[in-house]
């Protein structure tokens, strides 16, 4: 006797778990192909470099920081750098390492930029998860900023819309949207820090230390 086919409700129970087959299958696909695009990205290789390569560390207090030759500072942070000539808005050229610690806590990298040989402007990156112990360690050996800047970019414009809609005035604007903490060293440099916690986890904070501030421009930091 001839066995029957599957029922039309069988049929479509096949065609239901097939179908959550593929969906599952094609999430995990674009899962494993966001993480590629991760590890792959150049803010990807400097984890994979924090994470399983780096083992430096640096001390250094920016309230000590002076204009040094670059042969100075090579003799004074003893760190294995690795010098790029391409100008931009700090330098004639700069000098860079992978690190693990600066002052006993979690960093990222170490930039030295000079101009007609001496250093000109000085920056350490940091882990984003560790923002609020790096603006307490700021406000706990800098005092708080002297003043604060914001930068043109989405996540202002953003903030700055809702505020308007919300009927917030100029002073409240400008408090709300300020994201770059400034403070002027005894020396006459200054520190530019990033203030707000990045949305984005992948992005460090930037600590920048300037010599001649005129010389530079805020807004690209």
């Amino acid at each position: 006797m001839p066995q029957s086919g599957p029922t039309q409700p069988e049929k479509q129970i096949r065609r239901a778990v097939s179908f959550k087959f593929l969906c599952i299958t094609l999430v995990c696909l674009i899962f494993v192909y966001i993480v590629y695009l991760i590890w792959e990205s150049d803010n990807g290789y400097a984890y994979r470099q924090y994470f399983f390569v780096s083992n430096r560390e640096i001390s250094m207090d920016f309230n000590l920081l002076t204009s040094m030759s670059q042969p100075e500072s090579e003799q004074k942070f003893q760190l294995r750098w690795q010098c790029v000539h391409k100008p931009d808005q700090f330098g004639d050229y700069y000098c860079a390492d992978s690190i693990v610690k600066w002052n006993d806590m979690p960093a990222m990298h170490v930039v030295f930029w000079y101009r007609s040989q001496v250093l000109s402007a000085a920056k350490i990156d940091v882990p984003s998860w560790y923002h609020d112990r790096i603006i307490t360690y700021l406000t706990e050996n800098y005092g708080f900023p002297h003043y604060y800047s914001t930068r043109d970019n989405l996540r202002n414009l953003i903030v700055g819309v809702a505020s308007i809609y919300q009927g917030a005035d100029r002073r409240d604007l400008n408090e709300t949207i300020a994201d770059l903490g400034v403070w002027r060293l005894p020396s006459g440099a200054q520190l530019i820090v990033n203030m707000k916690r990045h949305i984005n986890l992948m992005q460090w904070d930037t600590i920048l230390w300037i010599s001649q501030p005129s010389a530079c421009k805020e807004e690209e930091f």
